[in-house]
């Protein structure tokens, strides 16, 4: 899959995003190495994560194609 074709936004500490469940309404900083990372407090994903960006994000609808010969 290609992430070009979707949203893929996270808001962290570093970009100064904000965080719902943040007692502050910004994201906390952790640290990785003793810390596990908690959605809305540490992370938020975007408001259009997983949304496809373009027409190209969207999977082709199935097509079938019938075709038939007659002789007489």
């Amino acid at each position: 899959t290609d992430v070009t074709l979707f949203d893929t936004t996270i808001f962290t500490a570093d970009n100064r995003g904000a965080c719902s469940n943040s007692p502050t309404g910004r994201c906390l900083p952790f640290n990785p190495f003793t810390e596990k990372p908690v959605e809305g407090v540490n992370w938020q994903k975007g408001p259009n994560f997983g949304k496809a960006v373009n027409q190209f994000g969207f999977q082709q609808p199935r097509t079938f194609l019938v075709s038939f010969g007659l002789r007489f």
